[in-house]
């Protein structure tokens, strides 16, 4: 893993890709987790950004939004 402060220097809001995103958080944090929770995770992600559904979305949503309700008492699913 990369020392933080040095990837976020490089970080320019509003002037990076999606893929050059990816890169850094990858960078930071090692590669995505293959777990239950990192699926639920990338679901969520992908409707937070307007990305297409995959196979197996809405179960995985349904999941998280029952999840983050459970947690904090509230819904925090967006309209679709």
């Amino acid at each position: 893993m990369a020392d933080a402060i040095e990837v976020l220097s490089r970080v320019q809001p509003g002037r990076m890709s999606c893929e050059e995103g990816l890169a850094a958080l990858e960078e930071l944090w090692g590669p995505p987790q293959d777990t239950p929770e990192q699926a639920r995770a990338d679901a969520w992600a992908r409707r937070a950004t307007g990305q297409p559904k995959q196979p197996g979305d809405d179960r995985l949503l349904a999941e998280a939004d029952a999840d983050i309700a459970a947690k904090y008492g509230r819904s925090v699913r967006r309209a679709s």
